[in-house]
């Protein structure tokens, strides 16, 4: 549920399973987690809560979300990465 909401940028949706206390860093069958998945839809503001609210961080992974978000051009969520949470 935390991907696919972090996917459609339900930001709403996110806050409220971030209450639950997930593991941010599961990853799906490509590699990817919820923080790659919100950089996939490109939504800055779901990026900024998985890594402010939850702590995921852009080094924990095969390919790190801040390669996918070069990658995918994906400038509003660099941004928030490079500023920080």
């Amino acid at each position: 549920p935390l991907m696919v909401a972090a996917f459609n940028g339900h930001a709403s949706v996110v806050r409220r399973l971030l209450q639950t206390r997930p593991d941010v860093y599961q990853v799906d069958a490509k590699g990817h987690s919820a923080l790659h998945h919100a950089i996939l839809g490109h939504h800055p503001e779901v990026v900024r809560l998985l890594m402010a609210e939850a702590g995921a961080t852009l080094h924990k992974y095969e390919k790190s979300p801040l390669e996918l978000a070069l990658e995918t051009r994906a400038r509003e969520c660099l941004h928030v990465m490079e500023v920080g949470r």
